[in-house]
């Protein structure tokens, strides 16, 4: 389905900016916060930087567990049906899906608001952050789920069609993925 799309997708580029957005692999890119909350915390920067680091990423892969378990229930089949998701993510989704001009039936809408419930102690509950790209990442995490979040919503009222829902999914999880890369580029500069 739609939502462990865009997580398979954040965890692996948040990874692969480790060494950017972590202090780790010798990158010692700090901000005034940061060197503050360490002074405080009598450690170095760059731990601050790898404990946050380490707790966003735990974060994530908790709540991309947490999603993918739900998507997996076999009473959401039809909603998979549907919305295809392949190892591939949303680059992989079938033309026809996305082209799909049909809406939610009464008992598509009725999977989607228990999907929706059963879901929601999986959205992200960052920590508090002081590195200011580690912010950077929350906020677009969160951003994406609560758009997610709007697009199952429409589709379960009957507002857009399921073609409308997979292309609104495909959109999230590339603006993520671009901006967690655009973010990582930024920083090694």
């Amino acid at each position: 389905m739609s939502f462990s799309r865009f997580f398979r997708r954040s965890v692996v580029t948040a990874i692969l900016a480790c060494p950017v957005l972590a202090g780790c692999g010798g990158h010692e890119k700090l901000d005034t916060e940061t060197v503050a909350v360490a002074a405080v915390q009598s450690v170095s920067p760059a731990e601050v930087q790898a404990t946050e680091y380490r707790q966003m990423l735990g974060e994530l892969r908790r709540a991309s567990e947490c999603v993918s378990t739900a998507e997996a229930r076999p009473e959401f089949a039809p909603l998979r049906a549907k919305a295809p998701s392949s190892p591939g993510g949303a680059d992989a989704m079938y033309p026809a899906a996305m082209m799909d001009k049909s809406k939610a039936t009464p008992a598509q809408g009725k999977l989607i608001g228990t999907f929706l419930e059963l879901i929601a102690p999986c959205r992200p509950d960052f920590p508090a952050v002081t590195v200011r790209e580690h912010r950077n990442i929350t906020r677009m995490i969160s951003d994406t789920w609560m758009q997610q979040q709007e697009l199952y919503t429409h589709l379960k009222g009957g507002q857009i069609t399921w073609g409308v829902f997979n292309q609104g999914t495909r959109v999230n999880a590339d603006k993520l993925s671009g901006g967690l890369l655009a973010l990582r580029l930024t920083n090694e500069g």
